[in-house]
């Protein structure tokens, strides 16, 4: 991945974003949220940039495929030969 400035900016872009939304619910006492908007901030950055290199993206059919199908197969499997 190239850095430019325009990277840099939307580096910069993100991080007042995820900021000033976190001090905006911090204010009011929302703890869980503010994690929760900042998890997904990260993960929309993530995606972001999963697009741009190649790398995996993390969805949540993807979570689905992996783990909760296999571990409803093994539910389904155990509870059949009980």
């Amino acid at each position: 991945m190239k850095l430019t400035p325009l990277f840099g900016v939307f580096a910069a872009g993100i991080l007042l974003f995820a900021y000033f939304g976190c001090k905006a619910m911090l204010a009011h006492g929302r703890k869980g949220e503010s994690a929760g908007f900042l998890l997904l901030v990260a993960w929309s950055v993530y995606m972001s940039l999963a697009k741009l290199n190649d790398w995996p993206r993390l969805t949540l059919i993807r979570l689905q495929q992996f783990v909760l199908s296999p571990a409803c197969d093994w539910f389904l499997h155990f509870i059949h030969y009980r």
